[in-house]
């Protein structure tokens, strides 16, 4: 098995060495200088943060569109290389914050926080049915909603896991509460804070958060997108609890007592009715994607695309900042991934042979307010002829120290990983698969839009293991104004990155077949059930 696996691994090898002598040879020197100049433009005070509906991002789009023009790429829009995504911002009204009442006129809204969908003044009437931790998973042996009808109601559960689950497992199961609700018919959920979470934030805190504005893309009905479609959402406070549980056979503080300890929780309906009722104001704007291509040379391999994504945007100027930078220029969040993005498209653009698939490049908004431009474009494929069979994203191209691996988040759930571990290794890199594991990347960046649609992604940028200055450098100006020229950017090491990144890309768009999930992915399991797997290689490839 060693031999069989030191054997495809050399074939690897030599399969992206060929990929990689159709790309350019020239001195990475010149790439670093060509990244430097990206940065500097779109990272500059006039561009103003780059903020989704403002003239500084539309100057950085036409920036874009122009270098894409300038490279070589084709249009990949009918025509246009601008992708309009249109926008929603919700707020609650001044009339003040969603309110909560449970049964005849108990008003909770001292002790909950609510929020509910919907543009102008909205209300929901109905029962709730208290579905323990709210955990549903058979092959686990869990089923909180087991001999329950929660169809058209709101489910109440405990926010925590039951003792004795291993903490992959938990982690696993409370993220999918509300999609397990929606899954069973409820339509609103009102989460019951667990002992620890309610020592570390006060109800104010939560009432702040549930006051930010949100953020969403219009469906073409002109209501916004949701993946998850609940009516609304809650969270309530134990003195809030224990008026749910009126009149309920186990009260509140027997059920708070159990849930400290971990132990089971017996689900059961709720007598009071709840009312939840809000006024929402909506504010509708528009900012594009910017997108090239070069188009595949293979007749039928040209149908399916390779995507790299990165986004454009930022967080714009903020009046309230204290100080007087008020500007977050973004320049490592994420101008410096749009720059390696656009040496990688000047690369491949500029090689002798044309590529098999087709190379699609997306410089895409309103990642900040939730990765809302990358989501539209895979709900939205822009050439509906054709198909992306993998995505690599960049967020952060130019690292502020000298680094020695690559990090790719969710390398490691298909058979892209093997493929970026060659990439980085023809070029004296190692590779991370994912340092930070706890920080929950896979959701957190555009790949992850591609990825819940069963489509092979993966998340590349130069890793800061062993680094911890490094480490601590990007958290001091991660989104802040600090985030701007003045940082001690690596442009040599921007221009190695944007290699390795230029000879994946390439092999992924000339490989005989496209990528697919590892049979024992729970990413593929569960967003690409469905489609066919390979399996993973023994031994596993550096961590996997």
């Amino acid at each position: 098995m060693v031999k069989q696996t030191v054997t495809v691994r050399a074939l690897l090898a030599l399969f992206l060495a060929l990929q990689a002598a159709t790309i350019s040879a020239e001195p990475d020197s010149l790439a670093a200088q060509r990244i430097r100049g990206h940065v500097e433009f779109l990272a500059d005070d006039l561009i103003e943060g780059r903020g989704p509906g403002t003239r500084g991002f539309d100057l950085a789009a036409l920036y874009v569109a122009e270098q894409f023009r300038t490279i070589g790429l084709q249009p990949a829009v009918g025509g246009s290389w601008y992708q309009p995504v249109p926008l929603v911002e919700r707020k609650p009204n001044a009339v003040g914050p969603a309110r909560i009442r449970v049964g005849a006129g108990s008003d909770l809204s001292e002790l909950a926080v609510a929020a509910i969908s919907g543009e102008g003044a909205q209300q929901w009437t109905g029962r709730a049915v208290f579905v323990g931790y709210g955990l549903f998973s058979p092959a686990d042996g869990i089923d909180d909603y087991a001999g329950l009808d929660v169809r058209g109601k709101a489910v109440v559960l405990y926010d925590r896991a039951p003792a004795g689950l291993a903490p992959a497992v938990a982690r696993r199961l409370t993220e999918r509460r509300a999609e397990v609700a929606l899954a069973h018919g409820a339509v609103g959920m009102i989460t019951i804070l667990g002992q620890d979470e309610r020592k570390s934030a006060t109800i104010a805190e939560y009432r702040t958060g549930f006051a930010e504005p949100f953020f969403n893309w219009m469906q073409s009905d002109g209501q916004p997108f949701r993946y998850i479609p609940m009516r609304f959402s809650a969270v309530v406070w134990p003195e809030a609890a224990a008026l749910l549980f009126k009149g309920a056979a186990t009260d509140f503080a027997a059920i708070d007592a159990r849930a400290a300890r971990g132990d089971p929780l017996r689900s059961s309906p709720l007598n009071p009715a709840v009312t939840i009722e809000s006024n929402n104001r909506w504010r509708r704007y528009s900012a594009s994607n910017v997108i090239g291509m070069i188009p595949g040379a293979d007749p039928k391999l040209s149908r399916e695309v390779v995507l790299m994504t990165a986004h454009l945007d930022h967080l714009g100027i903020d009046p309230a900042v204290e100080g007087e930078d008020k500007i977050f220029n973004g320049a490592r969040d994420n101008a410096s991934g749009v720059a390696a993005m656009l040496e990688v498209a000047r690369q491949l653009s500029s090689a002798p042979e044309r590529p098999r698939r087709s190379i699609m490049f997306a410089a895409v908004t309103a990642e900040e307010t939730g990765l809302l431009g990358s989501d539209y474009l895979a709900a939205h494929p822009v050439a509906p002829e054709a198909s992306v069979v993998a995505l690599i994203n960049i967020d952060g191209g130019v690292p502020l120290h000298d680094f020695t691996k690559v990090e790719v988040i969710g390398g490691w759930h298909s058979t892209i990983g093997p493929l970026a571990e060659v990439a980085a290794a023809h070029n004296r890199l190692g590779i991370d698969p994912d340092e930070t594991p706890n920080d929950e990347f896979f959701e957190r960046t555009d790949h992850f839009s591609f990825a819940r649609r069963g489509i092979p992604a993966i998340y590349l940028f130069p890793s800061t293991s062993g680094d911890p200055d490094a480490k601590n450098s990007y958290r001091r100006h991660n989104h802040r104004p600090s985030d701007d020229l003045k940082l001690p950017f690596n442009w040599a090491g921007g221009a190695r990155f944007a290699r390795v990144a230029a000879e994946l890309l390439r092999a992924l768009a000339d490989a005989p077949a496209a990528p697919r999930w590892f049979d024992d992915s729970q990413v593929g399991q569960r967003y690409a059930k469905d489609q066919a797997k390979a399996a993973r290689p023994r031994p596993a490839p550096s961590r996997l």
